[in-house]
């Protein structure tokens, strides 16, 4: 509950036209992107507050911001490489839904997911059957 509340005030404040969003580099944020997304959590905030909302990936090595100014030595420059190299290269949510998505598909079946291929399959049709609702009321238009 307070990450969304803080998502909304964030938004609010904003004087841009995008929100980019940066979750610990763990399982836990990549969960917390995806229960957002699944909720429509993200449409919400982009319908009320007029933005898109990019994800900050962050590198393999760095569990969050902090570790990324630590590792590029602090200060000023660090953080202007932060905005160049992360804040830069940061992704749509439906892009990072999809690259969760073939990664998944890509790993081995295990007990507590012995068909990974399905979740890729239905959320890549629900996916697609939003895309072609929100196609269908723009041309309404």
């Amino acid at each position: 509950m307070g990450s969304t509340l803080q998502l909304k005030l964030a938004a609010s404040l904003t004087k841009s036209n995008y929100l980019y969003l940066c979750f610990d580099n763990d399982s836990a944020g990549r969960n917390a992107i995806l229960r957002l997304e699944k909720t429509n959590y993200f449409d919400e905030i982009k319908k009320e507050f007029d933005v898109e909302i990019k994800i900050v990936k962050l590198p393999f090595d760095c569990k969050d911001p902090g570790d990324y100014i630590e590792n590029n030595g602090g200060g000023t420059a660090a953080g202007k490489k932060f905005e160049i190299n992360c804040i830069g290269n940061s992704i749509s949510v439906s892009d990072f839904v999809l690259t969760d998505l073939v990664e998944r598909f890509n790993s081995t079946p295990t007990k507590q997911n012995p068909n990974p291929f399905d979740e890729v399959f239905d959320k890549a049709t629900d996916m697609i059957s939003t895309i072609e609702s929100e196609q269908v009321s723009e041309s309404k238009l």
